[in-house]
């Protein structure tokens, strides 16, 4: 979809980002700005209509990178949970393969076969345009990664509150959806 790989990895980068600066790791916090920056000048020949695209290779670049910056950094700042942290900025990819995985079970789809079984798919049929679809589900990362950044400064009982009202809301949205 038109700018959807590409706006999620802007809002997921900035995420991390923030946890890098406040984790004294320049370096991260560096390969995460220089993240950012690629994603806000590709965006634009991104968007709909795309004069670009990413492609496979693109798209599993970023996800490559993401996943490379999250594991160097520090997450936990008062309590443990927010090690967990990473599984939340990145919830869109990993929510979206696990309900397409569900989905294509209970169909009897072996899961690597191509289906129209992804969450944006889905928003569309449910008659959202396009570029509404891309700023809902970017918008959502930035929230997420807006709460678990906060979340990472709470005590454990606030923190794990938190975390329950956001598993929820997850398992909320995958009855829907399905």
């Amino acid at each position: 979809m038109d700018g959807l790989a590409t706006s999620v990895t802007l809002a997921a980068s900035l995420a991390f980002m923030a946890f890098a600066l406040n984790g004294a790791r320049p370096d991260d916090a560096l390969a995460s700005a220089a993240l950012a920056g690629a994603c806000t000048g590709f965006l634009p020949l991104n968007w709909r209509p795309a004069k670009i695209y990413l492609g496979d290779a693109g798209s599993h670049f970023l996800g490559f990178t993401l996943a490379a910056v999250s594991l160097n950094l520090r997450y936990s700042h008062q309590n443990e949970l927010a090690v967990f942290s990473p599984l939340v900025i990145l919830a869109l990819p990993l929510f979206d393969l696990a309900l397409m995985i569900v989905i294509r079970s209970r169909k009897g789809i072996p899961p690597w076969k191509g289906s129209p079984d992804h969450v944006p798919l889905r928003l569309r049929h449910l008659g959202l345009c396009v570029p509404r679809v891309v700023l809902l589900l970017s918008g959502l990362t930035a929230v997420l990664g807006v709460l678990v950044y906060a979340a990472s400064f709470l005590g454990l009982r606030q923190a794990l509150l938190l975390w329950a009202m956001l598993g929820m809301a997850a398992v909320l949205v995958a009855a829907w959806l399905i």
